[in-house]
């Protein structure tokens, strides 16, 4: 399935601009006229709000994650991993570990992101104003994910634990 299959039916007010640019009506926020934009290029859907929301919080909205943003690979499998979530049967050190590679694999996703808005942008098919925006939704909180990762791989386990409890009470 394409990530346009995926995402664009739960999306209010869509309209195709092209094959491969539109727009819709953000989730995010109570949108009266279409502020979210959307391009479809190279098995992947970017996705921007002109009052700021970011793809996460589009993406959260209807129920999905920034990995369904992708297209799936031909084995119909998503490319993307889906989150850990903590469970009581899991150690800290098993959480540890997973958690190192979900924010890795964040991290990795949002540079993709970066560089196709960048890739985008030097081809002609965004404007400049709309790779400034794909580009802060793409470093939106980056270094707080960057701290997140460096404490996942070399910080201690207090300091993991006190990241768990972040992450369980800010979501």
């Amino acid at each position: 399935m394409t990530a346009a299959e995926r995402v664009l039916p739960l999306l209010q007010g869509v309209r195709a601009r092209d094959e491969s640019r539109g727009i819709f009506l953000c989730p995010a926020h109570r949108d009266q006229r279409a502020s979210g934009a959307y391009i479809i290029n190279d098995g992947k859907l970017l996705m921007i709000c002109r009052t700021g929301c970011t793809a996460l919080e589009i993406t959260t909205a209807i129920g999905l994650q920034l990995r369904d943003l992708f297209d799936d690979d031909e084995r119909g499998n998503n490319r993307r991993v889906v989150p850990f979530r903590l469970t009581t049967k899991r150690t800290v050190r098993e959480w540890r570990s997973a958690e190192l590679t979900r924010v890795a694999k964040e991290l990795r996703l949002r540079d993709e992101l970066a560089s196709s808005a960048a890739d985008y942008f030097a081809a002609g098919t965004i404007s400049e104003d709309e790779c400034f925006e794909f580009l802060g939704q793409a470093f939106h909180n980056y270094s707080e994910i960057e701290c997140q990762f460096k404490i996942l791989r070399t910080g201690t386990d207090e300091e993991a634990e006190a990241l768990i409890m972040r992450i369980a009470t800010n979501g």
